[in-house]
């Protein structure tokens, strides 16, 4: 089968893109013609292990349009604190303008096209149009535009209808089949548009994130998170629990990943309550890291911290799990839906900084359930959280799409 994967973008490292590259590359694995399309493309920043061993072609090399050039500049800065709708509008309008090229440059004699997450279901519905091939829609998150609720909100209404909200509906239905990975979003699909989906959960690579045996710590506490900043990956909630176990004598330190490229004004928020709150000198944010250096992190590390609200799935949840971390993980993300309290993690209740700052006491004056928590979460992601499995069961989804074409 020739098969084509579409993601909006291949230069940062996230859960997206390396779900997507990770398909792709199993697929082809197992002898299948894989051809990856984007319109940004980096492959220094996005995964070079995976982008190398496949078959690319993108619109653009590099960073987004040239407004996200002003991202670290202080007018960028000055404008999105007073216009941060407004921005983003700008942006999304200019995206609107890639849509036919990145539909152009895919290949016409795919057997079948599976676009991934955001910006690109309008891509798939051109393309099905176009060729009549047949195109799943890997739907990480339910675009917000597609929602049913009406809304008095100016930024919404302004929004809606630049978009063309009847036009992006029109697109979801267009697709042959839609793929989620959790109730969450299959539910809020179906409330919203009247449409079944597919559960297919999300893979690890539980060869590179292996399991670390080490003890519960006895001194200082090695907290990780976890995430590109977004405003719903509510660090502020993991920041007041550290102000709260820093007040009951616990001494810890905290090391966040990911890149605050896309959301600079939420990653300013949440630097300068650390310096408001006196932990400067126990918060250490990374930004971009390889991925030996992000495996290192979380092996080292004593608990993993996900207080995500509301999140689809959550992939660094289970790479943690991985290295054997005993995790804390918000109900209000989609991977609480497998995982169970106490067993293989813990979890809180969203938005609540005191069960967060309560549960990493938990796990520091429990010894015997912080290790049964690191030896029976690395079980948990080797029984069901593995790309092979993923990549199996998409293709099930493409064969039972192909099949019902032939019929």
């Amino acid at each position: 089968m020739k098969i084509g994967i579409v993601a909006w973008d291949l230069n940062i490292s996230g859960g997206t893109q390396r779900q997507a590259l990770e398909l792709a590359l199993h697929l082809q694995n197992m002898g299948h013609k894989v051809k990856v399309y984007s319109v940004y493309y980096d492959n220094k920043k996005c995964y070079p292990d995976l982008l190398d061993k496949l078959d690319v072609k993108y619109l653009l090399r590099g960073n987004r349009d040239n407004l996200s050039r002003l991202d670290n500049s202080l007018l960028k800065r000055i404008l999105v604190k007073i216009f941060p709708y407004w921005i983003r509008l700008i942006e999304i309008i200019k995206a609107k303008e890639l849509y036919d090229s990145l539909t152009n440059l895919i290949d016409k004699d795919l057997d079948l096209l599976c676009c991934h997450d955001y910006g690109v279901y309008p891509v798939g519905a051109k393309y099905k149009l176009k060729t009549g091939v047949p195109v799943v829609w890997q739907m990480n998150d339910l675009p917000e535009i597609l929602y049913k609720s009406r809304s008095n909100n100016l930024k919404i209404v302004v929004r809606t209808a630049i978009l063309n909200k009847s036009k992006h509906i029109r697109y979801v239905k267009d697709i042959d089949k839609i793929v989620v990975m959790d109730y969450l979003n299959k539910n809020k699909l179906k409330d919203n548009l009247g449409l079944e989906s597919a559960i297919v959960r999300n893979g690890l690579n539980i060869e590179k994130f292996k399991f670390n045996e080490r003890k519960c710590p006895t001194d200082e506490l090695k907290i990780v998170a976890n995430g590109i900043f977004f405003p719903w990956r509510r660090f502020e909630d993991l920041i007041m629990a550290l102000k709260v176990i820093k007040n009951k004598g616990i001494n810890f330190e905290l090391n966040h990943i990911g890149t605050d490229i896309r959301c600079k004004w939420y990653a300013e928020e949440i630097y300068d309550m650390v310096k408001e709150f006196g932990l400067s000198d126990y918060v250490k944010f990374h930004g971009y890291v390889s991925e030996e250096k992000l495996i290192w992190l979380y092996s080292t590390s004593d608990i993993f911290v996900f207080p995500n609200d509301p999140q689809t799935w959550g992939l660094a949840v289970f790479e943690a799990m991985g290295c054997g971390t005993p995790v804390i993980v918000s109900t209000g993300c989609g991977a609480s839906e497998v995982l169970t309290d106490g067993e293989n993690a813990l979890l809180v209740p969203p938005k609540s900084h005191e069960k967060i700052a309560d549960a990493i006491i938990r796990l520091k004056e429990n010894p015997d359930l912080w290790r049964t928590l690191s030896i029976n979460g690395r079980k948990f992601v080797e029984e069901n959280i593995r790309w092979e499995l993923y990549a199996e069961n998409m293709l099930k989804v493409f064969n039972e799409i192909l099949k019902e074409k032939i019929i």
